[in-house]
């Protein structure tokens, strides 16, 4: 039973993270779609480029601590889903053990 519990928990933590950037997003920023690579120093992240030119270079461009007030989440029904299932899996892959053998 208690297992249940701390999934349920789990799920609707993951469900209240949806509208939150998640690493991998793709979101817009300067009419461009990026990733989101690197969100350590949250609520700042760096932004990839997804043009097929910066794709190419052995290099690659990269916008270096863009605010969360600067870009745009895609507000499609694949990046909500995506975005809840990483928030859930990694609670189940580093929290649940933990969570359901506390007493």
């Amino acid at each position: 039973m208690k297992k249940i519990k701390v999934k349920l928990s789990y799920v609707l933590w993951a469900l209240k993270r949806i509208q939150q950037p998640h690493l991998g997003d793709v979101v817009i920023y300067k009419n461009c779609n990026c990733s989101l690579i690197q969100g350590i120093a949250s609520p700042y992240w760096d932004l990839m480029p997804l043009t097929k030119e910066n794709l190419d270079k052995p290099k690659r461009d990269i916008y270096k601590r863009i605010h969360e007030s600067e870009f745009k989440l895609d507000k499609s029904f694949k990046r909500k889903w995506w975005a809840f299932k990483s928030s859930y899996q990694f609670k189940m892959d580093n929290w649940f053990i933990i969570d359901t053998k506390m007493r």
